[in-house]
């Protein structure tokens, strides 16, 4: 489970290449489900793409050298916003449909590995899992689209419509989309993780892989930072306080404890379960792009001096987490 945050996308990223190189993580079109939202949802394309069993690209070159250490701010923004957005997300749709083309990635179903990505729908009002394995025409999804949607943070970046190439029998909602973390950290995860380990058994492991986040009003406090200069109204702040709260550690906190209680009425969810998530003295801009491979290499940094804060085992962390 990725879980992402704008531009911290680096740091999961860091935990992935340290879960592999320390603990054994094993990535296979075989035996591996994803689940992603927000730029973690980017990690889960990147994955699909270089990790499956037919031509993959390099998670090494392909995707970290060439793509990520290279990204700038102008690569995924510009002022001047669509859709009442404080900024034009024309450029990440570049940089995207360019990573998109190089892995002949075009709808949703050419992905190898099963996925679920999130989003919010305006419509429905409710966190959407959309999953390229089902018998369903999800897998006729659009990928730029639903990787922007699942991306595209409220009233910072503009909302997104999703296309599909079967719209005589799509199955998924109409209307905008907007960032899938929207309402916290894995919305819904019992009608759809839950209910495939109750179909088939609970899961070998599960790694839930999350960028720093800060606590409380601090994570509105550290998106407006990203945001000076273009004269935020008090409605906009509004928006992104309630934005800033589903992404705050408190709502990811919440997260594992709904999993726990899930988990106490229903058996378990897998054998293992852990928890990667760095707690950097100081955290990243959340709307900065300019310093992947530095914060990249800060996370395993991080990790290396600090082994015992990292994979913990969930219970073990919410106890920690929930007495401080």
């Amino acid at each position: 489970m990725v879980t992402g945050a704008a531009a911290r996308i680096s740091q999961e990223v860091a935990c992935i290449d340290k879960l592999r190189a320390q603990k054994g993580l094993r990535i296979s079109q075989k035996d591996t489900i994803l689940a992603g939202f927000s730029s973690g949802s980017l990690n889960l394309l990147a994955l699909n793409s270089c990790f499956r069993d037919s031509a993959p690209l390099s998670w090494d070159e392909d995707y970290k050298n060439n793509l990520l250490w290279k990204l700038t701010n102008d690569q995924v923004f510009k002022h001047g916003g669509l859709h009442l957005s404080l900024l034009n997300t024309d450029p990440l749709r570049k940089t995207l449909d360019g990573f998109l083309g190089e892995a002949n990635v075009h709808t949703f179903g050419d992905l190898p590995f099963q996925s679920y990505v999130l989003t919010l729908s305006d419509r429905e009002h409710n966190t959407e899992w959309a999953n390229n394995f089902e018998a369903t025409n999800q897998r006729a999804l659009v990928a730029s689209d639903l990787f922007m949607a699942s991306t595209a943070i409220p009233v910072v970046f503009p909302w997104q419509k999703i296309d599909d190439t079967n719209s005589l029998e799509r199955n998924f909602p109409n209307g905008h989309f907007s960032d899938g973390g929207t309402k916290g950290q894995f919305i819904n995860f019992e009608s759809t993780i839950g209910k495939y380990a109750l179909k088939n058994g609970p899961f070998e492991r599960i790694d839930i892989i999350s960028p720093m986040r800060e606590e409380g009003t601090a994570a509105a406090t550290a998106l407006e930072e990203g945001l000076k200069g273009l004269g935020i109204k008090d409605f906009v702040k509004e928006e992104v306080g309630k934005f800033a709260a589903g992404h705050s550690f408190g709502a990811f906190l919440t997260f594992l404890e709904a999993i726990q209680a899930w988990q106490a009425t229903k058996g378990p969810l897998a054998e293992v379960i852990t928890v990667n998530i760095p707690r950097l003295s100081k955290n990243y801009g959340i709307l900065d792009f300019n310093d992947e491979h530095d914060e990249y290499n800060t996370v395993c940094d991080w990790v290396d001096a600090n082994p015992t804060d990292f994979a913990v085992p969930l219970d073990e962390f919410v106890r920690q987490h929930q007495s401080a």
